[in-house]
């Protein structure tokens, strides 16, 4: 018993040693040919289980991108409450052009 207790004892000790340990960037690679495609319209799509809880994510989000100047659409906006359709979804974002999907995913324990 006192053998396992030492073990687990030793154990714990070397992950609150490493835990502790940072980590730094040594070196950045980007291609400097790369230009990146200004972004104006935005999708967000939240993948909750609740419709209610959907709606009140994706409004957050969409909320918070307008008040920065983009333009915005919700997966909930483009369908019928509490349903969410994939083959609707992109044929709406290949439709209007949009630059960007935001995708949240509510993951519980």
């Amino acid at each position: 018993m006192t053998r396992l207790l030492r073990a687990t004892a030793l154990g714990l000790v070397a992950l609150a040693i490493t835990s502790c340990a940072t980590t730094n960037l040594v070196q950045v690679w980007r291609d400097p040919n790369y230009r990146p495609a200004p972004i104006n319209r935005v999708f967000v799509v939240a993948v909750i289980p609740h419709a209610q809880d959907r709606l009140l994510f994706e409004n957050a989000i969409a909320q918070s991108l307008i008040g920065q100047g983009f333009e915005v659409a919700t997966s909930s906006g483009i369908g019928p409450p509490g349903q969410s359709d994939n083959d609707r979804i992109v044929a709406y974002v290949k439709e209007m052009g949009v630059d960007l999907v935001v995708v949240l995913r509510l993951v519980t324990p």
